[in-house]
């Protein structure tokens, strides 16, 4: 699988909330603090951390790979490399916008 793969199949993955069970979103923090080591340049390293992460947390591991497979690559073009880098950011947005929603509410301090 290609990065741009395993990147587009994994927010799609963090958009269904299906996919997500209570033990995945409580161990999203451990992805959130790998892949935000890393700059939206280091593919690499952020797509190994999700598809190690993924397969830790099966079902997901089989998931991801099912929707990345979707995602079919087009001939190399430099417009990719800056598609990857924004689907990344979207990638660690996703992620803390998952967090947040899971939070419980808190009263507003006085």
């Amino acid at each position: 699988m290609t990065p741009m793969q395993i990147i587009s199949g994994f927010r799609e993955l963090l958009q269904d909330s299906q996919t997500l069970t209570a033990q995945t979103v409580k161990d999203l923090p451990q992805l959130a603090q790998t892949i935000n080591q890393f700059t939206e340049e280091q593919f690499e390293p952020i797509t190994d951390a999700i598809v190690e992460w993924c397969a830790a947390h099966q079902p997901l591991g089989e998931s991801l790979r099912v929707m990345a497979l979707r995602w079919s690559p087009t001939k190399a073009n430099p417009a990719d490399e800056e598609l990857i880098k924004k689907n990344i950011s979207l990638v660690k947005e996703e992620i803390k916008t998952t967090l947040e929603a899971q939070q419980p509410s808190q009263p507003p301090v006085q």
